[in-house]
């Protein structure tokens, strides 16, 4: 994301003229009603068998692990980086949350399910 905030609400891998369209048949699909456009999810932070990830429209999954080992007796912890090539599509709020994917990895399910998340960033009004 870059310092000026989040981007106007789009579906990405969508032609404009059926960025509504695409957006509310994934909301169906997901069991969810539409959110207004002042309520719209650009990026989630949440955490899911103790690795912290990440789930921003448009971008790939990313995510960090920390990993624990012994060196030279000590407990050393290192900051593991994660990602996953598929790009979010949507992301609806709800418990639990239901994040879309373009299924370009067969890792997550489509859509997959998130409890609360740490963080929540919404579209630009």
């Amino acid at each position: 994301m870059s310092s000026s905030g989040p981007p106007a609400f789009f579906v990405p891998k969508v032609v404009a003229e059926k960025q509504e369209d695409a957006y509310a048949e994934l909301a169906r699909l997901a069991g969810r009603s539409v959110p207004p456009l002042g309520q719209r999810i650009y990026s989630i932070t949440y955490t899911h068998n103790m690795e912290v990830w990440t789930a921003t429209v448009g971008e790939q999954l990313r995510g960090t692990a920390t990993k624990v080992s012994r060196v030279h007796g000590k407990k050393v912890e290192r900051i593991v980086p994660l990602s996953n090539p598929s790009t979010i599509m949507a992301i609806f709020p709800g418990v639990p949350f239901h994040v879309w994917h373009d299924g370009m990895s067969r890792t997550w399910a489509n859509p997959f399910l998130t409890g609360e998340p740490r963080s929540i960033t919404y579209f630009s009004a």
